[in-house]
Formats: structure tokens, sequence, C-alpha cells
């Protein structure tokens, strides 16, 4: 048994490798999926958008034929990810071609220095809807979400999570799916179109939306104290007792 823990930052372990980034080997704190597996391994990945995360899912399980489950977190729809800088009109075709699929999740890796702000690291960013009503994003930005189609971020952001759950059907791969921020109602939404369980651990015995809603979450990798994993952990059992076995 080998668990893929996937996502974005609240699938990143407090004393682990953050996705091609740092390792910060002095924690010991483990994360809930750490507890339930201590040979789990994460590509978790701070701020990242749906298309980058199940990207580096699908890369990562070419990669790596022995995993046998998945957890993949899923923390906002409305997440996007932008190119910063122009492209060449060649390498837009190069890129856009349909014959080299497997060769670019093989080769192509995401770009680690992407973040939520520009940086000189990287020609890409990882941008939030809500933030062009709040006017805190540049014309660029601005420009993409307003000449998007209306239904292409819903849609293909679902096909995201649809291509996982097929990958990991015929790899054999049992998957599970976590939204932290998302009610019944969107977690039945995702259930429908992906067939695939979500766990949500905010069941569990804590006082979850009050913690969120502070700005303590942001100070943990994972966003969760090391007694919330615990407490997670310990629901996990209760809900999926047998969910490890293969």
């Amino acid at each position: 048994m080998k668990l893929l823990v996937a996502g974005d930052s609240f699938a990143q372990f407090p004393n682990g490798e953050w996705y091609k980034s740092f390792a910060e080997s002095h924690i010991t704190d483990k994360h809930w999926c750490q507890l339930i597996d201590k040979n789990a391994v994460s590509i978790g990945y701070g701020a990242g958008d749906m298309y980058t995360t199940s990207f580096v899912t699908i890369q990562r399980i070419l990669q790596d034929t022995s995993f046998t489950h998945c957890i993949f977190f899923i923390t906002s729809v409305d997440r996007d990810i932008i190119q910063t800088n122009s492209r060449r009109h060649t390498d837009i075709a190069v890129s856009t071609t349909h014959n080299n699929f497997i060769d670019n999740y093989e080769n192509n890796f995401a770009d680690s220095g992407v973040a939520k702000t520009d940086t000189e690291y990287s020609d890409y960013k990882f941008v939030n809807f809500e933030n062009i009503f709040k006017n805190e994003e540049n014309d660029i930005v601005k420009g993409y979400f307003h000449t998007s189609a209306e239904f292409k971020n819903l849609h293909t952001k679902l096909s995201c999570l649809s291509l996982i759950k097929t990958f990991c059907d015929r790899n054999n791969i049992k998957l599970l799916f976590v939204a932290p921020f998302d009610d019944a109602n969107i977690q039945e939404q995702y259930n429908f179109f992906t067939n695939t369980p979500m766990f949500d651990f905010r069941h569990a015995d804590i006082n979850w939306f009050e913690f969120f809603e502070s700005k303590e979450c942001n100070n943990y990798i994972s966003h969760l104290t090391n007694d919330m994993h615990l407490t997670v952990a310990n629901h996990f059992h209760k809900i999926y007792p047998n969910w490890l076995d293969k």
C-alpha cells in the first residue's frame, strides 16, 4: 500500500518536502495523512489551483506506478493560474499540438516558483476570482477573466477532477477527495460528476469555522495544528475504517 497526498496547501506535510521546494526537517509535527499512513507521500502545492494540482497528480502517478491510494485536496474551484509574460507564437504552437500529451506530463514540470503574488522566479501566477471584485488584481488578470467563456472555469475544473478519477481507476488507485471549505451540496455535486467519495473532516469534534475565520490557520503548514491533525486522523478511521485496505 502506498498513499499519494495531492492538491493544494492542505495537502502539504508540516515536516516534509513541499512540492519542488524545501524540507523543514526540524519540524516533528505530522499531517493527518501521515498519521493514517506513515509512508504517505505529499505533492501538496501551496495556493495551487486545480489545473496545477491535477497536472502534478497525473504526472506523479505516471512517474511512480506503485501508488495504490490517493487523497486529493480541493480548496477552491475559483482559483486559476495565468501566464504573466507573453509567450512566442512558436511556443504556443508547440504546446497546443495534440501529439505530445504524454510527453508533456512526463517531462514538463509545473513551475515551482509560482505563487499568489508576482515573482521574478516564475512566469505564472495563482489568482482568485474574488480578488477581481476587490480590485486587487492588475489589468492582465482582469482581462483574462473578462474574456474567458462564462462556463469554462467550472466545466474545466470538473474535467480536471474527472481526469484524476479516470486515471486512478485505470491504474487501480483508490481515490478520495477532501474539500475543506465546500458545503455538503457542493460535495454532492463533486460526487455526481466523478463518483468519488468525499471526506469532510469538519465533522470531527473541533470548531473549524471559528478557526478558519481567524488568521491563525495561515500560520500552520497545511493550516491545522498538531492536535487538529490527530483529531482528523481519528475521525478518518471512524468514517473509513477499511479505506486503506486494498
